[in-house]
C-alpha cells in the first residue's frame, strides 16, 4: 500500500518520495586526522559520514567532497546547499541575514605553531 501512495505521489509531483536526499558535505581539511587515505575511506571525515548516514537511515545521503578552502568559500557566498564539516563559525561570521545555520561543536582543539 505505501508503494502505491508513493508511486501516485510520484505521478503527481514528479517526483521520487521514496528516493534518497543527498546532501553534500564539504572540507578543505585534507590531512589527518581528517583524511588519511582517500582511497580506503579512512579518516575522522568519512567516520564522520558513517555515522550521520547510519543515523539518516536512508532519508538523506551525505557526501563528502574534498575541495580547496577557496571553492567551499565560493559555495558559501553562492548560498549553495550543503554541510561544511569541521569549520569554527568565527571563521566566517554570522551578519545579520546570513543564510549559514551553525550546529554547536563536535570537538573543541587548538593548533599550536
Amino acid at each position: 500500500m505505501k508503494i502505491l501512495i508513493a508511486l501516485l505521489l510520484s505521478i503527481m509531483f514528479g517526483k521520487n518520495v521514496l528516493a534518497t536526499e543527498n546532501i553534500a558535505t564539504w572540507t578543505y581539511h585534507d590531512f589527518p586526522p581528517f583524511i588519511v587515505d582517500e582511497k580506503t575511506k579512512s579518516g575522522l571525515s568519512y567516520d564522520l559520514l558513517a555515522l550521520m548516514n547510519k543515523a539518516a537511515q536512508g532519508k538523506w545521503l551525505f557526501t563528502l567532497q574534498v575541495l580547496p578552502k577557496r571553492r567551499v568559500d565560493l559555495k558559501l557566498k553562492a548560498n549553495e546547499k550543503g554541510i561544511l564539516i569541521w569549520t569554527p563559525a568565527m571563521l566566517y561570521g554570522t551578519p545579520a541575514g546570513d543564510k549559514i545555520i551553525w550546529s554547536e561543536y563536535l570537538l573543541t582543539d587548538q593548533q599550536d605553531v
